[in-house]
């Protein structure tokens, strides 16, 4: 099955063993200094970075890639909310 899990940070490595194939996504790095604002798929310091990135994606950037067999479609970013983002309080 599916498994998602937080190995927490002061790692320098990650063993990983499967009895049988497996696919594995790592994702990770040092947190953001700063807070951050985090709206639909995007991840910034301001609300003004937010909405650069959301014209960006709706422009079809190629900053943001493209999905395997997923073809040329895009999904829609949804529109802004009518209030201004505000930032998460970063938690170590």
């Amino acid at each position: 099955g599916t498994r998602l899990l937080y190995l927490g940070t002061g790692r320098d490595h990650v063993d990983i063993t499967a009895p049988e194939g497996a696919r594995v996504f790592l994702l990770g790095g040092e947190p953001f200094e700063a807070d951050i604002v985090m709206w639909w798929n995007f991840v910034g310091r301001s609300h003004d970075e937010i909405e650069e990135a959301r014209e960006a994606w709706e422009a079809g950037a190629p900053r943001f890639g493209t999905v395997v067999d997923h073809g040329p479609e895009r999904v829609p970013a949804p529109p802004l909310p009518a209030v201004r983002l505000t930032p998460r309080r970063r938690r170590v």
